[in-house]
Order: C-alpha cells, then sequence, then structure tokens
C-alpha cells in the first residue's frame, strides 16, 4: 500500500509540474522588464499568494512562510516546498498586440521545527519557547525583453533592437523563535544573479552598412537580511465551550522589514561595429571587463492582521512599503542595471482568504479542500509616461493528501490574473500565472528514539 500511494505521488507530481516546466523557456517577452531591476517576481508561497500576498501574517503547522522570517516557529512537522509556474501574458498599445508564454520552477524550500513536538508528548515535558528553521530558493527579479523601434536619421531609416535576458534569486535562510503567542525571526540571505542587455542598430537604406551592438553584463551578488513578528491573540472561550469545539479563533498581527543594504556588481561592456549584411564583426571599438561596483537595495516593510478559527477560516489584509527611490548605483559602464530610469517608492494592499467546509469530513473528499481567495493593488516603481500601477485577483486550492504514516501533505494550486500599466495608454500588460505547489510533511525529523 505504501508502495502504491508513493507511486501515486511521483505520478501526480509529474502530470501536474512536467507540463509548467515544458515552458520553461523565455520566450515571454515583458518590455516593462528593462526598466530598472527587472519585474520582480512574488516571495510569497502558493498558499499566502492565493490570498492576495497575505506574506506579513500567513502561519500554520503545515505550510511555509519566507516572506517573514517569524512563520518558521509555528511548523508542527517538517515541511518541503516545491512548486513550479507557467505564465501567459497580453501585451497591447496603440499599434498592435502581442501574446507570449513562460515558466519556471518558482521556489524550492525546506523548513522544520527544531525541537520535536512528538518528544515533548513522550518525554511529557513542556518548553515555552520553540525554535524553527527554514531554508529556500526563489526568484528575486525577471529580465525578458526584445523590443524594436525604427526611426528616421538622416533621411535613413535606422531599427534599432533591444533584448535582455536573465535574474537575480535569492537563497534564504530564517530563524525564529516562538514563547507562548509571540515570535520573533531573523532572516539571512545571499541574492545573485545576472543581467544582459543588447543593443543593435542596423541602417536600413546603406550599401553594406556597418551596424552598432552594445552588450552588457552585470553580475550581483551580496547578502541580504530581514527580521519580522507574528502576534496571535487567542479569543478567550469557556471550558466547556472547548470540549464541544476544540479549535480556537484568534487575531494575529504579523510585521516584518528590513533598511536598505548594499550589493556587489560586476559588468562586462562591449561594443562592436559590424558588417550589415551577414553580421559579421568588424571592429571591436570599446571592451571592458570586471569592472566593479554597488548598488544600494531599498528598504522593505510589511504589516498584515488576520482574523481565523483552526482549520476552518482565514480572512486577512496587509500593506507593504517599498522606498525604490533608494536604489542608487555607483559607478557602472553604458547604462548600467537601471537603464537611465529613476525608481519610485512603492506600495501595496492585499485582502483575502480561506475556508474549508469540513476538515473532519471522512466521504466528501470536496468538503476538506482549502478553497482560497484574494485581490490586490499596488503601485510599481517603474515610470513609463507615469508610475506604474498593478492590480489584481487570485484563487487557491489546497488539497489535502493524506500519505504514509497518515501524515497530511498537500496540492496547492494558484491562479492569479492581472492588470500592469497606467493611465497613459502606451502600454497594457494582461497576464494570468498559475502556479502548481506540493507540500511533503514529515514528523521524524529530531526525534530521540527510546528503547526498553
Amino acid at each position: 500500500m505504501r508502495s502504491l500511494k508513493t507511486k501515486l505521488l511521483i505520478l501526480l507530481v509529474g502530470m501536474l509540474v512536467l507540463p509548467l516546466l515544458s515552458m520553461a523557456q523565455p520566450k515571454d517577452n515583458d518590455p516593462y522588464s528593462r526598466l530598472g531591476f527587472g519585474s520582480l517576481l512574488p516571495i510569497d508561497f502558493v498558499a499566502p499568494s492565493s490570498l492576495g500576498g497575505l506574506g506579513a501574517v500567513y502561519h500554520d503547522q503545515y505550510h511555509l512562510n519566507l516572506s517573514n522570517p517569524a512563520a518558521s516557529s509555528f511548523l508542527d512537522y517538517t515541511s518541503f516546498e516545491v512548486a513550479a509556474y507557467a505564465r501567459f501574458s497580453s501585451l497591447k498599445n496603440n499599434t498592435g498586440e502581442y501574446e507570449g508564454w513562460g515558466g519556471n520552477l518558482g521556489y524550492m524550500a525546506l523548513g522544520f521545527p527544531l525541537q520535536n513536538p512528538l518528544n515533548r508528548l513522550t518525554e511529557r515535558k513542556s518548553s515555552p519557547v520553540t525554535w524553527g528553521m527554514s531554508l529556500g530558493l526563489v526568484p528575486n527579479t525577471q529580465v525578458a525583453y526584445n523590443i524594436e523601434t525604427v526611426q528616421t536619421v538622416a533621411d535613413a531609416e535606422v531599427i534599432t533592437n533591444y533584448q535582455g535576458t536573465g535574474g537575480t534569486y535569492r537563497f534564504v535562510w530564517n530563524n525564529s523563535w516562538k514563547y507562548k503567542n509571540i515570535s520573533a525571526g531573523v532572516g539571512l540571505g545571499y541574492m545573485f544573479g545576472k543581467i544582459g542587455s543588447e543593443k543593435t542598430d542596423t541602417f536600413v537604406d546603406f550599401f553594406l552598412p556597418y551596424n552598432n551592438r552594445f552588450v552588457e553584463e552585470v553580475s550581483v551578488g551580496g547578502v541580504t537580511w530581514n527580521a519580522g513578528l507574528i502576534y496571535d491573540y487567542i479569543i478567550p472561550k469557556s471550558k466547556e465551550a472547548l470540549r464541544k469545539d476544540p479549535r480556537r479563533t484568534k487575531l494575529s498581527v504579523g510585521f516584518y522589514g528590513n533598511t536598505a543594504y548594499k550589493l556587489n556588481t560586476e559588468s562586462n561592456l562591449t561594443y562592436l561595429s559590424e558588417e550589415g549584411t551577414f553580421g559579421t564583426a568588424i571592429d571591436t571599438i570599446n571592451h571592458v571587463t570586471g569592472l566593479e561596483g554597488t548598488i544600494t537595495y531599498p528598504s522593505d516593510f510589511s504589516l498584515g492582521v488576520m482574523y481565523s478559527k483552526d482549520y476552518s477560516w482565514k480572512i486577512g489584509a496587509s500593506t507593504k512599503f517599498t522606498k525604490w527611490s533608494d536604489f542608487t548605483e555607483g559607478d557602472q559602464p553604458s547604462q548600467g542595471i537601471l537603464n537611465n530610469s529613476t525608481l519610485l517608492d512603492t506600495w501595496r494592499f492585499s485582502l483575502g482568504g480561506e475556508f474549508t467546509p469540513d476538515y473532519r469530513s471522512y466521504n466528501n473528499f470536496l468538503k476538506r479542500i482549502r478553497y482560497r481567495f484574494g485581490t490586490f493593488y499596488s503601485q510599481d516603481a517603474r515610470d513609463f509616461n507615469g508610475q506604474l500601477t498593478q492590480y489584481g485577483v487570485s484563487l487557491g486550492f489546497g488539497i489535502p493528501l493524506i500519505l504514509q504514516r497518515g501524515l497530511p501533505s498537500f496540492v496547492d494550486i494558484g491562479l492569479e490574473m492581472g492588470r500592469i500599466g497606467n493611465d497613459s495608454d502606451a502600454l497594457q500588460q494582461t497576464y494570468g500565472r498559475l502556479t502548481v505547489g506540493f507540500t511533503l510533511n514529515d514528523n521524524s525529523w529530531f526525534i530521540k528514539r527510546k528503547f526498553d
């Protein structure tokens, strides 16, 4: 039976994840990612993201939340989470419309309580302090654009093509300690990645023209940090009411943030002159390698509240503020990461909820599913004929799986639909993002074995 369940789980993972990974090639064309540090990717995992993005306050005993490092101490099980996503986008302006797909591995993380709850039961010892830890690899930004412009210079047509690839990632290590109903956590990490940009000028009306090509690569690396708090206020309940229904209702408040920090960069720049017919390099006009610099990554603060009942429902709201105007570059060749754009301060408001009809139902599987919904509105740091805004809605499902030893695990599915743009109507981007995640739980880590 155990072997059958394992095979069924592997089959389910393959059926849901492999189609998403098949679209992992950089097919998407996101012109906005040319501005600033690229397009930010959500750090929230499927569960809090399906609630509109409530990473500041979301926590439970089964799921990880790397956004707020204080959430790890609420875990009762070792939890491994992995996800993949597929993204469809539609770009529209006054001259035409473009549609494209993209996707990739969304995240991979492992979290666990350092003090196994089973030890407290077998040893009949209760400690007022619990310690949780989590490790994860998550994408941070993505650069993927291919833009072409046509202009007339000295009675000659010039086609300029802009291409960009790459992005940044974060490795995250969170530790948190919970005393009674309050948890405090600290997260350390490392951000790394490479952003490549290329600009090509093609002179159409000249015979045997020499075209210009600018190629730039910027590598980024540096230590990151943040800190967080989560407090649960348990709504008082009489002993008689607890005997009838042991579930508790609580009001939770969560906060996390960080001040600005420095990241190191290393840039390479090449300026070529090419023969226009065959694209053969004729001359290297400029070539610079290993140019070192720094960037200042902005401060970030988020606050959330949630009202919930154990195993039944959650509803919450959060707000987030990022001071992107503090994002600065040191000495960089050419245009650097910012591409001569100025980033603006941003804020985001999220609202969402989760509902489980009957978590104890044994004859109706649909009643055990966690149904999630959310909405959000945010300002974007980038300016494109006015500051960009983003808004959307999200839906999700937490599908429980009972694996060996009766431990609960989940298939988490999230769908987000939204729009990025502004009132200028110069360029509007509509998108849909489908994420499938798996949460596998185990309670055998750090258990003390005893023999009579």
